[in-house]
Formats: C-alpha cells, sequence, structure tokens
C-alpha cells in the first residue's frame, strides 16, 4: 500500500480508482496466464522448471531482504517514482508489473500450473485467483484513508509505518462488538 500511495501522490480521486481497477485488472490476467500457459513459455524459451524454481526463490528472498533493511525506498524514489511521472497510466507497468505480479508470484504460479494435474484442479485454483482479484474487502479502508486524507502522511517512502489493513467485515465486526 504505500508504494501505490508513493506513486499515485496528487492523483485526482477518480483518475486514482481507475487505475485501481485497471491494475487489479492486469493483474488477474498476469495471473491467469501465468498460471495455465507458463508452463509452455518457459518451454519456448528453453527453461527449465528447476531454474524456474532456483531464480523464483532468488527474487523472492531478495526481495524479503530488502523490505527488512528498507532498501526498497530508494527504488521507489528513484527510477519507479521517476518512470510513474512520466506516464500517464501507471495501472500496467509499473503498478501490475513489476510491482504485484511480479517474478515472484509468476514463478510461484508457473510452478503451480505445473504440479496441478486435471481440469477440477485447476478449475479451482483459477477460480481463487479471480476471487482474490475481484474481492472489494478493503473497500472500506481505502474510503476511510482517503476521506481522512491520509495519503499525503502514508505517502512518504522513508516513514515508518506498519499498514494494518482490516477487511471490511473487520469493520463491520467492529461496529457490532
Amino acid at each position: 500500500m504505500p508504494v501505490f500511495i508513493t506513486l499515485t501522490n496528487g492523483f485526482p480521486k477518480d483518475h486514482l480508482y481507475r487505475t485501481v481497477r485497471r491494475t487489479s485488472i492486469y493483474v488477474l490476467l498476469v495471473c491467469v496466464i501465468s498460471f495455465l500457459i507458463g508452463e509452455f513459455i518457459l518451454d519456448f524459451f528453453g527453461v527449465s522448471i528447476h531454474a524456474l524454481k532456483i531464480a523464483g526463490g532468488i527474487i523472492i528472498s531478495r526481495s524479503g531482504f530488502q523490505l527488512l533493511n528498507s532498501q526498497h525506498k530508494s527504488d521507489i524514489q528513484g527510477e519507479i517514482e521517476k518512470e510513474t511521472r512520466l506516464k500517464e497510466d501507471i495501472s500496467f507497468s509499473p503498478l501490475a508489473l513489476p510491482l504485484l505480479a511480479g517474478p515472484g508470484s509468476m514463478s510461484l504460479l508457473i510452478n503451480l500450473g505445473i504440479q496441478s494435474k486435471g481440469f477440477n484442479e485447476k478449475a479451482t485454483i483459477v477460480g481463487a485467483i479471480v476471487g482474490v482479484a475481484i474481492d472489494n474487502g478493503f473497500s472500506t479502508l481505502v474510503t476511510a484513508v482517503v476521506t481522512a486524507e491520509l495519503l499525503p502522511a502514508l505517502s512518504d517512502p522513508f516513514s515508518e509505518f506498519t499498514v494494518f489493513a482490516p477487511t471490511n467485515q473487520a469493520f463491520t465486526d467492529l461496529a457490532t462488538a
């Protein structure tokens, strides 16, 4: 969320919501394509699944290490932010690819696609991907952040915030408690 807020700082509300919708659609497409035809893409380029597993593990480990050491913040303020300011629509790049559905996610989904056998298993996984993509379970949180004008406070990539992201159901349960 802090990366999204940093990259969309200063966007009008309607442009912000349009960017969220487009990014969600692109992430959904990248994930489903990676899952369904990733194996064929690997075969076309002559990449083995073992090489993909190693590369995906290295990428995920590197990302986690950067998050622990706050090195990702300089990446956001550097090249990624410059690219964002030059583009009219940032929903595909850099938001959907590589930030949300990056090499780690794609590696995992390709591997899952190779390991899953049978139509029912593949359909269940695609259904789960689609369900997560279309779930609007965080709309209350987004509305609260926008309404309270917290975007500027949360958009500083050098701030040390922990973002707790409750779902709509969590807000409902809190109100009835």
